[in-house]
């Protein structure tokens, strides 16, 4: 005879909490984009990367 014996699960630990901090000036962004005149397939077309930074701020 076949018995299966449940055992319990172990008991869960905690989740610890990640903080993190950003500094929102300058800000800057990394973005991905294409030449708008660009023509042709999507997948054939040259994209590029490029950032944006933030040069104006009042904070």
């Amino acid at each position: 005879m076949n018995e299966f014996v449940h055992s319990p699960d172990p008991p869960r630990q905690p989740r610890a909490r990640a903080i993190l901090s950003l500094n929102p000036y300058p800000s800057r962004l990394l973005y991905q984009g294409m030449d708008p005149n660009a023509d042709g397939d999507r997948i054939s077309l040259p994209w590029r990367t490029g950032l944006l930074t933030q040069t104006n701020s009042t904070c």
